[in-house]
């Protein structure tokens, strides 16, 4: 939130200003004051899927977990989410055959919707981040998973949204 403050004179009398000072505290985060989105998260490992649902959900979004990559191609086939966090990873398929048959699956259907997808790995340099954008994901969180990198991505997604109905 923005929170206008003043300056003080010695004895805490305000100075009158032309303009407010503005302070800005974490919450709440674009991710918890607008529309809820629908996440899907593909982490096979038990802490690392139940921190990413926590986080995502103390902003209000629905969360659904899948453990393999085949789970995650069986949900987006059956379901429509927000966003995808994706382990690269996962057992049965990786992260990076998983976005490649996501791909190819909008260009198929030509529908014009492309579903945001954040690589998350523990592989953090820029040749790992550039092989994930390459692959056709959207952006990269690297682990360990931080908070504060999981509520901007999501304000990155709910900003697009915001902007694709403004048009």
């Amino acid at each position: 939130a923005i929170h206008s403050l003043t300056r003080s004179r010695p004895g805490n009398a305000p100075v009158p200003e032309s303009r407010p000072i503005l302070a800005l505290t974490p919450e709440p985060t674009l991710a918890r004051t607008l529309t809820p989105l629908r996440v899907l998260v593909a982490e096979d490992n038990d802490f690392n899927s139940q921190l990413l649902q926590e986080l995502v959900a103390s902003r209000g979004h629905t969360v659904r977990i899948a453990q393999t990559g085949l789970e995650v191609l069986r949900l987006v086939a059956e379901d429509a989410y927000d966003m995808l966090l994706l382990d690269i990873h996962m057992p049965e398929l990786d992260g990076f055959g998983v976005i490649r048959a996501i791909r190819e699956r909008e260009r198929e259907r030509q529908t014009g919707r492309r579903l945001p997808v954040f690589a998350v790995t523990a592989r953090s340099r820029k040749e790992d981040r550039e092989r994930c954008l390459d692959a056709g994901m959207d952006d990269f969180l690297a682990k360990p998973i931080r908070a504060t990198d999981v509520w901007a991505a999501i304000d990155r997604v709910v900003l697009s949204q915001a902007t694709q109905l403004a048009r």
